[in-house]
């Protein structure tokens, strides 16, 4: 990572968003004049700029849709029909400065027609589902400002200025206007060619500027942002961190960075990224499985002895064992059967997933933590404690509290546990992931204190697991006969490649508390101790 040092075409950009956005100190603003002064292509180019800016401003203040489609995925947070006092100004300081340079550099046509009303981004290829609702994504929708849930599988968008996203579940990704989008949590890689230059995807850590190039983001539930530049190079601006002073850089090709509370170098990972639309068989349906949850409450019986941590469930009472699977036509491709079981040392876990792409993860969890279910994969949630009470007021920020009062300290108990169970191909061998919190704030890879087995089926449409997991790594003490465990389940299946996640299935839930989230543990169902 280098010290900023652009061209002057691309600070003339830089230096004209910061103006707009009323960013520039004195010497910004005598540097702008310098490169504006007797440069009649900079003044285009500064012009063309402002144009565009008062526009989109005006275009937002009308509020009229822009191309919607019957079908159009919901937001989950609609934008403010109330622009910012300093858009407003910008604006207004667009408008003024467009008509002083006008007669100074070109005249616009007198009757040239109005800029047409237009979607922000259009979605080229899609093989998934938005929001809680699950509604498929069509190609050929267009989309509005707003936020957008991912819940399932890959999107391919497309921009008016030739800029390209492919967008991986899950994701929430904002559309701010025709040069901005901000990336709350997720992976996107986005291309974007000369004439998209100045494209910015920002996220809670940095804000990204690129003029043509090729390069990927990754955003965690906590914030935490890494970008991996494939081609050409991006300015970071880094956002104030524990009172650090932000500093403009510029990644080149090659190179790779995380911010989060401080920033460090990545090594360079060639496939961190989805770098191009996954292929799919012709026959390959636009709609993912998934299910309708049933189930609230899951028995946990106690051993009468430990099981044998080896795949193969002969040593469990499966009569006892509980079923989910996913809506037709899925349901005999995807489907599961599980139990889970308790002594006074561990809990055990065990179950059956069919599965056409069996036991494929390519996923690192040392490089991507955040992401290790997408190449298929078993999450069990638990509240690790009797006392934290059922339904459990846990949340991450933002979420809807329907009444409720939010609790700091159970959204931040240690024994609110996501437990990630999968199996790792490059590595032959059983995973284990621990993540802290409801909003993951904390996670654990460690070798120590438990046990894992996976066993493909002879058909290879499926596998089976085991895992045996210690208290101590729950932050828990040993359940007693009667308590209840807040828990949710989830589990992920995978393209061939075992790179992308392609269906999902989510049980457990507390069927009263519509719509489930995943973060929100009040929407989760339970696990009673039997004796």
């Amino acid at each position: 990572m280098s010290k900023f040092n652009p061209h002057s075409s691309d600070e003339l950009m830089s230096l004209a968003r910061g103006y707009c956005d009323e960013r520039l100190d004195a010497a910004q603003v005598r540097r702008l004049e310098e490169l504006l002064r007797e440069n009649p292509e900079n003044q285009r180019r500064f012009i063309g700029y402002l144009d565009l800016h008062a526009r989109l401003c005006w275009e937002a203040r009308s509020g009229e849709p822009i191309l919607a489609e019957p079908h159009e995925p919901k937001l989950t947070a609609p934008p403010s029909s109330a622009l910012p006092r300093a858009v407003w100004f910008s604006a207004a300081i667009a408008l003024t400065l467009l008509m002083g340079f006008v007669g100074w550099t070109f005249r616009i046509h007198p009757t040239a027609p109005p800029m047409q009303a237009i979607g922000l981004a259009t979605v080229v290829r899609a093989v998934g589902r938005w929001g809680d609702d699950l509604e498929t994504i069509r190609p050929g929708l267009k989309l509005e400002s707003g936020i957008f849930e991912l819940s399932q599988g890959v999107v391919e968008l497309a921009w008016p200025s030739g800029v390209r996203m492919i967008l991986e579940s899950p994701a929430r990704l904002e559309l701010v206007d025709h040069q901005k989008a901000i990336l709350h949590t997720g992976r996107v890689v986005t291309r974007v060619p000369p004439s998209g230059a100045g494209f910015v995807i920002e996220t809670e850590r940095v804000r990204l500027v690129d003029f043509g190039t090729e390069f990927g983001v990754s955003v965690g539930l906590s914030g935490s942002t890494d970008v991996q530049v494939y081609e050409g190079a991006v300015d970071a601006y880094s956002h104030v961190v524990n009172d650090q002073v932000p500093q403009d850089n510029r990644l080149h090709a090659g190179e790779a960075y995380s911010f989060d509370k401080t920033s460090r170098p990545l090594p360079f990972a060639p496939e961190r990224f989805l770098r191009t639309f996954p292929q799919t068989p012709p026959k390959t349906k636009s709609e993912l499985a998934y299910n309708h949850s049933e189930i609230e409450m899951i028995h946990v019986r106690l051993a009468d002895q430990p099981p044998v941590i080896d795949g193969d469930l002969a040593d469990w009472d499966l009569s006892a064992a509980f079923t989910t699977a996913c809506i037709e036509p899925y349901a005999a491709t995807y489907h599961a059967e599980g139990m889970i079981r308790y002594d006074d040392q561990r809990i055990y876990i065990a179950m059956h997933i069919a599965d056409p792409a069996p036991m494929a993860s390519m996923t690192d969890p040392e490089k991507e933590p955040d992401f290790f279910w997408t190449g298929g994969s078993v999450v069990l949630r638990v509240g690790a404690d009797n006392q934290l009470g059922w339904p459990l007021n846990a949340s991450k920020p933002g979420t809807p509290l329907q009444g409720r009062q939010r609790d700091p300290a159970k959204d931040a108990s240690h024994q609110v546990v996501h437990i990630g169970m999968w199996y790792s191909k490059p590595k032959d061998a059983s995973q284990l992931i621990l993540q802290y919190g409801i909003r993951c704030d904390e996670q654990v890879l460690t070798s120590e204190g438990w046990q894992g087995a996976f066993q493909r089926d002879a058909d290879g449409l499926g596998y089976t697991l085991e895992y045996a997991i210690d208290y101590e790594l729950l932050h828990a003490s040993p359940p007693q006969p009667g308590d209840v465990w807040p828990s949710t389940l989830a589990i992920h299946w995978s393209d061939q490649e075992g790179r992308t996640c392609m269906g999902r299935l989510l049980d457990i839930t507390h069927q009263s508390q519509t719509p489930f989230r995943t973060f929100d543990a009040a929407t989760w169902g339970k696990l009673v101790f039997d004796p």
